[in-house]
């Protein structure tokens, strides 16, 4: 008989509670990612990024100065780069 089932049937029949079947299981609260853990990667995801962003326009400015403009493949890859990321932020709003 399970214990619940005991547990009923005694405090039906005698008036007590009897909890003997019944065993102490320790419990573990510890979350397995911290809220710290997910500040630190939320924050570095918010200078990260920007700063991604920042570097890349800085690089793409010296190679239009230096070159005159981008070519064919590399305007291609630019434009193909930018539907990613406008489609990945779109994911965010």
């Amino acid at each position: 008989m399970p214990a619940s089932s005991h547990l009923v049937n005694t405090f039906l029949d005698t008036g007590k509670v009897d909890e003997s079947r019944y065993s102490q299981r320790a419990m573990d609260f510890t979350p397995d990612v911290r809220q710290t853990a997910l500040a630190k990667g939320t924050a570095g995801a918010l200078v990260g990024l920007p700063l991604l962003a920042v570097i890349s326009l800085l690089l793409m400015w010296r190679r239009v100065r230096s070159r005159g403009s981008f070519g064919r493949k590399a305007g291609a890859f630019m434009r193909s780069l930018y539907l990613l990321v406008e489609n990945d932020l779109a994911r965010f709003e």
